[in-house]
């Protein structure tokens, strides 16, 4: 239970590498598929790219974070609430560059 607030930022950091680095085709089952990234390869390589850079990023702060949080907070009693809480702040910290890259894509393609 413990390490498990190291499982997102983990997932974040390598599907940031695959999709920075290695950018799949078009497809409707990986990769970051809105409708404006569906429209045409342009966009979905840059696209996917932008989303991995970002993610890249934020999963090394949160997996850094975390590692804190793990060794400052590991013996507390209510050490379940605080990986509970910090679970929820990754995922909404998760999801939030997935408006600014709609944002941003929305303003660069159209």
């Amino acid at each position: 239970m413990i390490y498990s607030i190291l499982l997102l930022p983990i997932v974040m950091i390598l599907c940031g590498i695959l999709m920075y680095k290695c950018p799949m085709k078009r497809n409707h089952m990986v990769g970051y598929r809105t409708l404006i990234t569906l429209k045409n390869d342009k966009i979905w390589k840059y696209a996917n790219k932008l989303m991995g850079k970002i993610w890249l990023i934020i999963g090394v702060l949160l997996l850094l974070i975390s590692i804190s949080i793990i060794l400052l907070f590991s013996s507390l009693r209510n050490i379940i609430l605080i990986f509970s809480v910090c679970i929820g702040i990754e995922i909404i910290i998760m999801i939030i560059p997935i408006i600014f890259v709609e944002i941003h894509l929305n303003r660069k393609f159209k």
